[in-house]
């Protein structure tokens, strides 16, 4: 079999659902995602100090994946939250894959690139 992966997955809140779908798709594949944000727990913020907690969370979740995913899709405005992790994921010298749309002159510097997420599923979908 071979080696698990953890993902962490960046998109626009809104695309949470997607999101959630992805990992339980790499879940399914033997692979584990550390995103916490997933969980639903980052979807109100009552202070800056919570707000604080959540940015820190998902640094530290992506410290811990492997391999930070980020979900361009379908075509979404560019918002900062997810291209500072992203950011911050290319500093820490992850694997980077961006899912849809290459919106910055730094994504061209991401380690893979897929069109869809259906592409993306034929490489890291395998069961073996």
């Amino acid at each position: 079999m071979e080696q698990s992966i953890g993902f962490y997955i960046a998109s626009k809140y809104d695309q949470i659902q997607l999101c959630r779908d992805l990992a339980t798709f790499l879940e399914e594949c033997g692979h584990y995602v550390t995103a916490r944000w997933l969980s639903g727990t980052h979807d109100y913020v009552t202070t800056q100090d919570v707000a604080g907690q959540f940015a820190n969370e998902d640094l530290q979740d992506i410290a811990n994946a492997n391999c930070f995913i980020l979900v361009n899709l379908p075509k979404i405005d560019q918002s900062n939250g997810r291209q500072i992790e992203y950011g911050y994921a290319m500093a820490l010298k992850k694997h980077t894959i961006i899912i849809g749309e290459r919106m910055s002159i730094f994504h061209q510097l991401s380690t893979e690139w897929f069109q869809t997420i259906n592409e993306f599923k034929l490489k890291y979908g395998n069961k073996s």
